[in-house]
């Protein structure tokens, strides 16, 4: 494997007519969970990725499981639980402006995940962890095994991608606001968005080159930090500047942030400067947003050439 991510899928029912779900007769299945959309969309660029997870030993962990398989997503390291349901999300839409999302996964399989489950064989080889904020604030068993992956990541020799990916609803104690920033300091690529950023670091100013200068003042890792529809700025040692955002026509903004991770990681391996791997990085989020779905028009390799060459006008080959 090249690259090892650990997180909770959820199955999600969408009402399908708007309006109040106490009303809605039909649904629309589909999963969500961030590691495993960055995990497929890695897989779409021909990244060996392997997947660490927990399902309940139910119809829809099963179904999750088949999806990622699928998906050519090593799925080795999932485990399967009878003491506990796998997660699941519904979705009401409740107006074109308006959308409201209940979650059922307290107590769920993955909150019973241990860090006995995981195999350090994994990651002899393997060059990336991916892990998200989402994760560590599921269960403390949770936490623990996410620590357990960054120390196996920090033993091997391995590049830790951390995207916070804040969830507020998981948010309830100033403990959990430290695990966050604990993970900051263990990782070698910090991907905050701005709001993100000002949260996690206490920062007033709205200026993203302000929050940038400060990021750069506290933590080692390389920072990118995602600015909406604006663009992404960038630091490190050897070099810092900003990436306009491509335009076009958003349908859907979830998933974005994935796909961006995906786009950068992915760069990465390929040893590829900052600029361009934050390049390929908004390139990823605006195929990501031009169709509805987290997953839905993740692209291939050479969909992804295409697009940067149309929208660059430059003729590198993306890979």
């Amino acid at each position: 494997m090249e690259v090892i991510t650990l997180g909770e899928t959820m199955a999600v029912f969408t009402a399908s007519q708007r309006g109040k779900m106490r009303y809605a007769s039909s649904y629309k299945r589909s999963f969500a969970g961030a590691e495993s959309n960055v995990a497929i969309a890695l897989s779409n660029l021909k990244v060996q990725v392997s997947w660490i997870s927990q399902l309940g030993d139910d119809e829809l962990g099963h179904a999750i499981y088949a999806f990622m398989k699928g998906h050519s997503v090593d799925i080795s390291n999932v485990k399967f639980t009878t003491k506990a349901p796998t997660g699941l999300m519904l979705k009401e839409n409740r107006n074109v402006e308006m959308t409201n999302v209940y979650y059922y996964r307290q107590n769920s399989a993955f909150a019973q995940i241990h860090k006995t489950q995981i195999d350090e064989s994994l990651f002899i080889q393997a060059k990336i962890l991916h892990i998200t904020g989402i994760t560590p604030l599921l269960s403390e068993s949770a936490y623990e095994t996410c620590m357990e992956c960054v120390r196996l990541a920090k033993k091997h020799q391995m590049r830790i991608f951390f995207d916070p990916n804040i969830r507020m609803k998981l948010l309830s104690s100033d403990d959990q606001i430290a695990k966050l920033k604990e993970l900051v300091m263990h990782c070698d690529y910090f991907m905050p968005n701005v709001h993100e950023a000002q949260f996690l670091f206490n920062i007033t100013s709205t200026d993203p080159k302000v929050i940038l200068d400060k990021l750069a003042s506290e933590i080692k890792a390389f920072i990118i930090l995602k600015d909406g529809t604006r663009g992404t700025y960038f630091f490190s040692p050897e070099e810092s500047g900003f990436v306009e955002a491509f335009e076009v026509e958003e349908v859907d903004a979830i998933g974005a942030g994935d796909a961006f991770a995906a786009g950068m990681i992915y760069s990465t391996l390929h040893n590829d400067s900052l600029r361009d791997s934050v390049l390929k990085g908004n390139a990823m989020g605006a195929m990501a947003v031009m169709a509805e779905g987290d997953i839905e028009n993740l692209p291939t390799i050479d969909e992804l050439d295409r697009f940067l060459k149309r929208i660059t006008g430059n003729d590198t080959v993306f890979r």
